[in-house]
């Protein structure tokens, strides 16, 4: 359970992060990159002084199946490409917005968990909620969280549909990305016959992830040229290395979360916390405002999530 509510606590600082950075007019692309760039060095650092010291694991203990490592660079690029949909929708939606689009998309990893890895099944009432709750959210909004000043050459209806469809991707994006991370963790530790590898596979398997999200965002930079638009400075390192060890601890903490408790179980828990923590958060410390429709939608959201528990 103490995995659990670690990656409630990290999860609900991703947004945060993102909205300060904005506000300090910092380079989220060079963040995103310091942060799995961080994040793959953390994780890494303990399992090669365990195998360069002679510890009780060998390095034959940390390999990974083919299946499993092909899977593990699949969800380094969804991490990676995750990150940039929140940033964008952070910037026109807010922290409260984006983080109920981002965890109210559970019902696509419980469903296809149900489908395709034999998870319990469903209840369906919750479901049917949390997709109304999300239309309701979504709905395009007359009043935006970011500058208006920065969008004056597009019209009003433009920005309503670019923020519409902010929502809607972190939903749609966060849902399939929860989903492969629960069929990589369930990949990798399927058929292992000793239990005390489990860990050193899940090390491995986090390493992956954020060396190929590395990978993945330093090409990205190199697309958009972003080092020449903003040279690299402290802030974007250290927002970046602050934004990674959040990330390291999430994700180890949620496949591991996952290696315990079953996805129908795990992602409501986690959602609404992470729903709860950041919504705070954004009308406390960001002053951010929604309409009574959307704050309607996330009450229902959050009915459907407690629903779950059922």
């Amino acid at each position: 359970m103490i995995y659990l509510l670690i990656a409630i606590l990290c999860g609900a600082m991703f947004s945060v992060v993102f909205k300060i950075c904005q506000i300090k007019s910092i380079s989220t692309q060079q963040v995103i990159l310091f942060n799995y760039i961080t994040a793959a060095l953390v994780n890494w650092a303990p399992v090669i002084v365990d195998i360069i010291t002679g510890g009780p694991s060998r390095m034959e203990d940390y390999q990974l199946q083919t299946p499993s490592f092909l899977l593990a660079i699949m969800q380094g690029i969804f991490f990676m490409m995750g990150f940039i949909i929140m940033d964008i929708s952070t910037w026109r939606n807010g922290v409260a917005l984006t983080t109920i689009a981002a965890r109210a998309s559970l019902v696509m990893p419980v469903i296809l968990s149900w489908m395709l890895l034999s998870q319990p099944m469903p209840s369906w009432m919750p479901i049917v909620l949390i997709l109304v709750s999300m239309f309701m959210i979504i709905l395009p909004n007359r009043q935006q969280y970011h500058d208006p000043s920065t969008y004056r050459s597009a019209s009003d209806e433009i920005r309503k549909r670019r923020a519409a469809l902010a929502l809607a991707g972190t939903f749609l994006f966060y849902g399939i990305s929860d989903f492969s991370m629960k069929l990589v963790q369930h990949t990798t530790v399927a058929g292992l016959t000793n239990p005390e590898l489990t860990d050193c596979k899940l090390d491995t398997l986090t390493g992956v992830i954020f060396i190929m999200a590395a990978l993945a965002s330093f090409i990205g930079c190199l697309i958009t040229k972003c080092f020449r638009k903003s040279p690299i400075g402290w802030k974007s390192i250290v927002s970046g290395a602050i934004l990674g060890c959040i990330n390291m601890c999430c994700t180890s903490c949620t496949v591991r979360g996952l290696n315990e408790l079953s996805t129908g179980l795990f992602y409501p828990i986690y959602n609404i916390g992470t729903v709860i923590i950041a919504t705070i958060i954004g009308i406390c410390l960001f002053k951010e405002k929604m309409k009574w429709l959307q704050f309607v939608g996330l009450l229902l959201a959050i009915i459907a999530i407690m629903l779950f528990f059922r």
